[in-house]
């Protein structure tokens, strides 16, 4: 039985749980995360497309001149942005 998430007890101490094996010490198990997830972010295939398109490999890109190209490449105009008081109650 492994401890309570909160305590400092080691694996050493604990006996390893259901992961030890006899005097083998603790197996580790990788899980890969997937590199894209469009069924989690249904916009990201929009947004890689757009992204190839609008950024250079040779520079970067200033603010105002990345904000022209991504708007030229969706197709929008622009639109002021969001401004947020000083003081939020």
């Amino acid at each position: 039985m492994l401890p309570p998430p909160h305590s400092s007890i080691s694996v050493e101490q604990s006996k390893g749980g259901p992961w030890a094996c006899e005097g083998k010490g603790v197996h580790l198990l990788p899980f890969l995360l997937p590199t894209k997830s469009p069924w989690l972010n249904p916009i990201e295939p929009k947004w890689v497309h757009g992204k190839r398109n609008v950024s250079e490999a040779d520079r970067l890109l200033s603010a105002d001149e990345l904000e022209t190209r991504v708007c030229a490449w969706y197709g929008v105009s622009h639109e002021p942005h969001l401004v947020q008081p000083k003081k939020v109650a």
